[in-house]
């Protein structure tokens, strides 16, 4: 039975891999196995669609699973079938080699039948016309016999196996994207050497009338999400840079897709916390959610009905961040399963992604998003 997969290429690292082909194929999110960024399948370049079952298994190393993560629109091109031509093999230097020696045989041969002729027609009495009949003779031979000599190498380079094409891509080093330095009028920002250093928890603060929780990492956590009252309140979803929501999250929809965004924490345009909460109040950075990932521990746990993690700091203080799921077009997905929240900090290579922090039941960690997802918003404040 043959197996269809499709080839495609990482946004992020250029890295190539291949899915098995899904009805549903561009509602899903695939992880590259490479940089192990998490992106919309519409985002990939697809380079073609395999149908043959060996070489589906050259690829099956760089197969990834998919799971249901996004409802994406369909590929604004159609899908184009790449076929490997087939490369001749190199002549083989040891046959051309033995050819070439059955050859001088041969004409040594001839050689000697010549001088026998020779010496048979002196001995006749035939002169010299005999000899140059002999020699007319004996030259014929040696063309006949050269001309064997390169049927039969035509033939064996010809006959040779052909190689073919191996489909597999080459492994992709990834270095990863750091964010570029602010400007020295930006809100303060925390670096690695901050959060290690970090001191215990002074206890929770108000600013602006929401409270903060010092998790001894260098900043101060929400205690509940931008356009939620409560820690379990899945609250509003926000386009990254855009400040306001609406009712249809898409490319044509987004103020910032493909666009040269610098860092938005903080920004009093484009960072949601900020306007909404007030100066004091900003989106995290990525070094601050890479940070809550790293430093803190996280136990998958349910309140007031609604699944997350209860993320626990260093100082000992906790804050619940609930999985709200995603919010594509104008649907949400993923509600209690999956949670993203957006950092501020953008892509430094590709203007249409930015960094975000996703978790379910299994992992957290940070990856890039395509900025027109709508995703949840929890503040950090450096007071």
């Amino acid at each position: 039975m043959e197996t269809e997969i499709l080839r495609i290429k990482c946004p992020h690292c250029g890295a190539e891999l291949a899915v098995g082909k899904r009805p549903d194929m561009v509602m899903q999110m695939v992880t590259c196995p490479q940089c192990n960024s998490r992106s919309p399948y519409t985002s990939y370049q697809l380079l073609g669609t395999i149908v043959d079952d060996k070489i589906a298994a050259t690829l099956a190393p760089y197969a990834q699973s998919v799971s249901p993560k996004a409802v994406l629109a369909q590929p604004k091109e159609a899908p184009v079938t790449q076929v490997n031509t087939p490369v001749q093999p190199p002549v083989d230097s040891n046959r051309t080699e033995n050819l070439a020696s059955r050859r001088r045989l041969a004409d040594l041969g001839r050689g000697g039948a010549v001088s026998s002729q020779h010496h048979s027609g002196g001995s006749n009495g035939g002169g010299g016309g005999n000899n140059a009949k002999i020699f007319i003779m004996a030259m014929g031979g040696v063309v006949v016999v050269a001309l064997i000599a390169i049927l039969i190498v035509l033939f064996l380079r010809g006959s040779g196996k052909k190689q073919v094409v191996d489909p597999t891509p080459e492994p992709v080093v990834v270095v990863e994207e750091t964010v570029p330095s602010t400007p020295a009028t930006s809100p303060s920002r925390v670096t690695e050497e901050e959060v290690q250093a970090a001191a215990p928890s002074q206890g929770p603060i108000r600013l602006n009338g929401h409270e903060g929780i010092d998790l001894g990492i260098g900043v101060k956590w929400a205690t509940c999400n931008v356009g939620a009252s409560k820690a379990s309140d899945v609250g509003e979803y926000y386009a990254w840079g855009d400040v306001n929501t609406k009712k249809d999250y898409t490319e044509s929809t987004s103020k910032t897709y493909q666009r040269n965004i610098p860092e938005i924490s903080g920004d009093i345009t484009r960072d949601p916390a900020t306007v909404k909460w007030g100066q004091g109040w900003r989106l995290p950075t990525k070094a601050e959610i890479k940070a809550l990932c790293q430093k803190c521990k996280w136990t998958w746990t349910a309140q007031g009905g609604r699944r997350g993690y209860l993320v626990t700091g260093p100082s000992g203080e906790s804050i619940f961040l609930p999985a709200g799921g995603y919010r594509f077009s104008a649907t949400i997905f993923d509600s209690g399963v999956t949670g993203g929240y957006w950092a501020g900090s953008p892509s430094p290579s590709d203007n249409r992604f930015s960094y975000y922090m996703d978790f379910n039941d299994k992992e957290h960690s940070w990856y890039l998003s395509e900025r027109y997802i709508g995703r949840n918003i929890r503040a950090v404040t450096d007071k």
